[in-house]
């Protein structure tokens, strides 16, 4: 059985109103570049930590390349889907 592992973000990218900080946002619904870039650097730290926690264990042994491609990987994707979203808001505010 496999088990997913949930990273929250969301306290990172709230107001202390518990709503989404206009700051990584455009409409307090989908997430700007910066609420991107912060999330991407949340999941990288926590990526990061459990690397470590396993590897003091002896569990698993992971090697720093790829450890990037799986960083680059998930780069590229949130660049492709911010594109997208871009592309149809351009499209919508025409």
């Amino acid at each position: 059985m496999q088990s997913l592992e949930y990273v929250n973000i969301f306290d990172l990218l709230k107001t202390k109103y518990n709503e989404l900080n206009m700051g990584y946002s455009f409409d307090l619904l989908h997430l700007n570049s910066e609420g991107y870039l912060l999330c991407k650097d949340a999941t990288i730290k926590y990526i990061e930590n459990e690397y470590r926690a396993k590897n003091s264990r002896g569990n698993t042994k992971i090697t720093t390349d790829w450890f990037m491609r799986i960083v680059e990987h998930t780069q590229l994707r949130a660049l492709r889907l911010l594109k997208k979203m871009v592309k149809l808001i351009l499209k919508l505010s025409i």
